[in-house]
């Protein structure tokens, strides 16, 4: 469902990041493997959103902590540091989780090139079946197709999302 959705909101121009940010998911119906007693500073549901546009993109866990914009967009007081956005995936999220999110964010990904829509942040086809984070000078080849950015430094934010 979260998949079909964020493909209809693409298809109509809508942008990632907008698409992922209001998503209606049955993430109330996932498990949160922290218990009830752990304090817990990042939502499980805009955790389950970033690890979203981490799946569709492509992004390392490095890249994600580069933008500390999403976090409002995806309901964070900020973005998690690596080693955190690490335990999330092994430890919060159990089986389950980690399926409902590639699975869904795969498919996306498959119908982005399959419609060829423009996402430019998508993940190329060849990237769609890896469960892997894109290593930074990839992913700085595969944003420069897209930007013509000096890389010396990190990419603002509305750099890479502004045109959008």
């Amino acid at each position: 469902m979260v998949g079909i959705d964020l493909r209809n909101d693409l298809r109509e121009g809508v942008t990632l990041r907008d698409a992922i940010r209001r998503v209606d998911g049955p993430f109330e119906t996932l498990r949160d493997s922290y218990p009830k007693w752990h304090p817990v500073p990042y939502s499980f549901e805009g955790m389950l959103r970033l690890f979203y546009h981490r799946e569709i993109t492509g992004w390392s866990y490095r890249n994600l902590a580069e933008y500390p914009e999403l976090a409002e967009t995806f309901g964070l007081e900020r973005i998690p540091d690596e080693s955190v956005l690490s335990r999330a995936w092994r430890e919060r999220f159990d089986a389950a989780v980690r399926e409902f999110v590639t699975t869904g964010a795969h498919y996306v990904v498959k119908e982005i090139h399959d419609l060829d829509l423009s996402v430019p942040l998508a993940r190329p086809t060849a990237e769609n079946v890896l469960n892997i984070g894109i290593r930074n000078d990839t992913f700085r080849s595969v944003v420069s197709r897209y930007f013509d950015l000096n890389y010396s430094r990190s990419i603002p934010f509305e750099e890479l999302y502004g045109s959008l």
